[in-house]
Order: structure tokens, then sequence, then C-alpha cells
């Protein structure tokens, strides 16, 4: 035997059928009315769904575009897809992290707009640099870049000099995802936070800054000081118990072993 299945999604109104000795419920609406149609546009043993569904769960799953295609009852054609199956666990679990980093950017904007709003000014940093590092993940560097440039600047008109220091470790973050790499500015803001947070004692931010320089001098094809600066930051991060990042330090390391 074999089912076609119509998915969409959406808002349904509930309405109950039945009387005094039986009550039934039944989901209508446009939700409900476009999933049947799209099930009575599936072949026998297919899946289509409209593209709004499919948005919710892009990059989980495999289709092939239908195109456009008239639908009884509603004004202007529908982009349907055929769904194939889901995709590679890796992909899934990167098209979740994109969908989280994405929650992260507008969650952060909000926190930054309200402390800029209430005049914040001291905890103005704790939102900029989350925020910087967020749109980094994000792909959207120069927004980034603008922003720890801005963050930077706040932090030496203040002496904020921990902030300063984190401010620079992002901006060689930044410089190192371009492409290609600007190696040179990439080291030298690296080098700037390292200075700064052995000053200040910040081990974190120094274990971080080691890893940056490491995986630069992997990807610019310099293995020597590439395997001295993971081993550092390896080392630093033992002694802290920071084991979260040991395998991101363990795998460039292993390249240039």
């Amino acid at each position: 035997m074999q089912l076609r299945v119509g998915l969409n999604s959406g808002d349904v109104v509930v309405r109950t059928i039945g009387n005094d000795l039986h009550m039934d419920y039944s989901a209508v609406g446009q939700t409900t009315h476009l999933a049947a149609r799209m099930e009575q546009l599936a072949l026998p043993g297919t899946i289509r769904l409209p593209a709004a569904t499919l948005r919710l769960v892009e990059g989980l799953v495999r289709v092939t575009a239908l195109g456009p295609i008239p639908v009884k009852g509603l004004a202007a054609p529908v982009e349907v897809f055929e769904l194939l199956g889901a995709t590679p666990v890796r992909r899934r679990l990167q098209a979740a992290v994109a969908r989280r980093v994405a929650d992260a950017v507008v969650l952060l904007t909000q926190t930054l707009e309200q402390t800029m709003a209430t005049e914040m000014l001291g905890y103005q940093a704790l939102c900029t640099l989350p925020l910087g590092e967020a749109l980094l993940l994000a792909g959207r560097l120069e927004e980034a870049h603008a922003l720890a440039e801005r963050t930077l600047a706040l932090a030496r008109e203040r002496q904020e000099r921990g902030n300063q220091a984190y401010a620079l470790r992002l901006l060689g973050d930044i410089a190192a995802r371009r492409e290609p790499p600007e190696s040179e500015s990439a080291e030298a803001h690296y080098r700037q936070a390292l200075a700064l947070a052995e000053e200040l004692g910040m081990r974190p931010l120094q274990a971080h800054c080691h890893l940056g320089l490491g995986m630069l001098y992997v990807q610019t094809g310099r293995p020597e000081p590439a395997r001295a600066a993971l081993t550092t930051a390896i080392t630093l991060y033992r002694a802290m118990d920071m084991t979260f990042w040991l395998p991101q330090a363990e795998a460039p390391l292993a390249q240039v072993s």
C-alpha cells in the first residue's frame, strides 16, 4: 500500500462536532485546507509541502522543487516541494547551530538596544562583545568588524583594559575568518590581546589567543609556530580544566604533527 502525504504548518481553528452522547473535534481553516491540497497533489508514495513549511526545517531535510502550482481555493500559485528524506547528521547539526546563532543575534541585539536606551553604559561592552562573536559565527563579518572596532574605541576611552583585550581578540578572529585570511592583521590583533591578557592575568583569554594564533598559522602554512601556539593553548586549557576547548586545539595540532 502506498500513501500520499500533504504537509502544511500554521494556526488552525478547532471546532467541536457531536451531541450529548459523542463529541469529536475537527481542525478547519486555510492551514488545513492547504495541507489537504498538498495531499491531493502528491503522487502515491510521496510527500509534498509548501515553501512556508520547508523554511521551518530548512537544512534538516532533502527536497525537490516542483515549482509554483495552482491550488484550488487560493488566488496565487503555491511553491511546492517534494520531501525526499532527512539530511546527513552533520548537516542537521550545522543547520541547528545556525538557527541558534541567528536566535542569539536577535536576542543580543535587543539586549544592546535596551542597554543603550536606559543609558547603562557600563554594561555596553558586555553586550557588544557577545553580539560581535555571534555576528562572526553567522558569517556577518563586516557588521562584526564595525561592532568590534566601536567596542575597542569605547573601551580605550573608558580605560576598560579587559574589554580592550577581548575586543582585540575578536578583531583577530574576524581577520582570520576572511577569505583569504588577513593574516598580518589577525596576528597583530592576537598579539596585542595576548599582551594585555598576560599583563592582567586573564588566563582563559591567553589560551584563546594562543588557539587563534595556532589556527591562523595552520591556515597560512606555518607548522612550527602553529605547533608551539596550539601546544601552549592545550596546556592552559588543561590547567584550567576548560575541557570544552581541548578538541578545538587538538584537531588542528594533529594536522601539523
